[in-house]
Protein backbone atom coordinates (compact mmCIF):
# COMPACT_ATOMS: atom_id res chain seq x y z
CA UNK A 1 0.00 0.00 0.00
CA UNK A 2 1.44 3.34 -1.05
CA UNK A 3 0.31 5.87 1.55
CA UNK A 4 0.99 8.90 -0.65
CA UNK A 5 -1.32 7.60 -3.38
CA UNK A 6 -4.28 7.22 -1.06
CA UNK A 7 -7.07 9.75 -1.28
CA UNK A 8 -7.21 12.45 1.38
CA UNK A 9 -10.22 10.75 2.96
CA UNK A 10 -8.47 7.35 3.22
CA UNK A 11 -5.36 9.00 4.67
CA UNK A 12 -7.59 10.82 7.18
CA UNK A 13 -9.24 7.53 8.18
CA UNK A 14 -5.80 5.99 8.69
CA UNK A 15 -4.47 8.94 10.73
CA UNK A 16 -7.60 9.23 12.88
CA UNK A 17 -6.97 5.66 14.09
CA UNK A 18 -4.73 7.02 16.85
CA UNK A 19 -3.08 3.76 18.05
CA UNK A 20 -2.20 2.79 14.48
CA UNK A 21 -0.89 6.20 13.45
CA UNK A 22 1.08 6.71 16.68
CA UNK A 23 2.68 3.29 16.21
CA UNK A 24 3.59 4.19 12.63
CA UNK A 25 5.08 7.55 13.57
CA UNK A 26 6.97 5.95 16.48
CA UNK A 27 8.57 3.42 14.12
CA UNK A 28 9.38 6.09 11.54
CA UNK A 29 10.98 8.35 14.16
CA UNK A 30 13.34 5.56 15.27
CA UNK A 31 14.08 4.15 11.81
CA UNK A 32 17.56 5.13 10.64
CA UNK A 33 16.45 5.01 6.98
CA UNK A 34 14.11 8.00 7.45
CA UNK A 35 16.05 11.23 6.86
CA UNK A 36 17.04 13.07 10.03
CA UNK A 37 15.90 16.35 8.47
CA UNK A 38 12.36 14.96 8.15
CA UNK A 39 12.34 13.83 11.78
CA UNK A 40 13.85 17.06 13.07
CA UNK A 41 11.48 19.28 11.13
CA UNK A 42 8.45 17.32 12.34
CA UNK A 43 9.65 17.40 15.94
CA UNK A 44 10.44 21.13 15.87
CA UNK A 45 7.13 22.11 14.24
CA UNK A 46 5.07 20.03 16.69
CA UNK A 47 7.05 21.39 19.63
CA UNK A 48 6.66 24.98 18.44
CA UNK A 49 2.94 24.53 17.88
CA UNK A 50 2.47 23.15 21.38
CA UNK A 51 4.67 25.81 23.05
CA UNK A 52 3.56 28.97 21.22
CA UNK A 53 0.36 30.19 22.87
CA UNK A 54 -1.31 31.53 19.71
CA UNK A 55 -4.00 29.43 18.07
CA UNK A 56 -5.62 29.43 14.67
CA UNK A 57 -8.98 29.60 16.41
CA UNK A 58 -9.03 30.82 20.04
CA UNK A 59 -9.78 28.13 22.64
CA UNK A 60 -12.51 30.19 24.28
CA UNK A 61 -14.81 29.40 21.34
CA UNK A 62 -16.56 26.20 22.50
CA UNK A 63 -15.67 22.96 20.71
CA UNK A 64 -14.13 24.58 17.61
CA UNK A 65 -11.31 26.10 19.64
CA UNK A 66 -10.11 22.65 20.72
CA UNK A 67 -10.76 20.94 17.40
CA UNK A 68 -8.31 23.17 15.51
CA UNK A 69 -5.46 21.89 17.69
CA UNK A 70 -6.38 18.32 16.84
CA UNK A 71 -6.68 19.16 13.14
CA UNK A 72 -3.22 20.74 13.06
CA UNK A 73 -1.61 17.78 14.85
CA UNK A 74 -3.31 15.30 12.49
CA UNK A 75 -2.19 17.38 9.50
CA UNK A 76 1.41 17.36 10.78
CA UNK A 77 1.30 13.59 11.29
CA UNK A 78 0.02 13.14 7.75
CA UNK A 79 2.73 15.38 6.32
CA UNK A 80 5.46 13.57 8.27
CA UNK A 81 4.27 10.22 6.90
CA UNK A 82 4.01 11.58 3.34
CA UNK A 83 7.56 12.96 3.49
CA UNK A 84 9.00 9.67 4.77
CA UNK A 85 10.24 7.14 2.19
CA UNK A 86 7.23 5.31 0.73
CA UNK A 87 8.75 1.82 0.94
CA UNK A 88 9.50 2.22 4.66
CA UNK A 89 5.99 3.53 5.35
CA UNK A 90 4.49 0.61 3.42
CA UNK A 91 6.54 -1.90 5.46
CA UNK A 92 5.36 -0.44 8.75
CA UNK A 93 1.74 -0.22 7.59
CA UNK A 94 1.83 -3.93 6.70
CA UNK A 95 3.38 -4.65 10.09
CA UNK A 96 0.69 -2.58 11.86
CA UNK A 97 -2.10 -4.40 10.03
CA UNK A 98 -0.88 -7.70 11.51
CA UNK A 99 -1.16 -6.36 15.07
Amino acid sequence: MNYTRLSVWKRFKYIINIPQSVRLVWHLMWDKRVPAANKGLFFIIVLLYLVIPTDLIPDFIPFIGEIDDLAVILFLLDQFIIRSPANIVADYIKENEKV
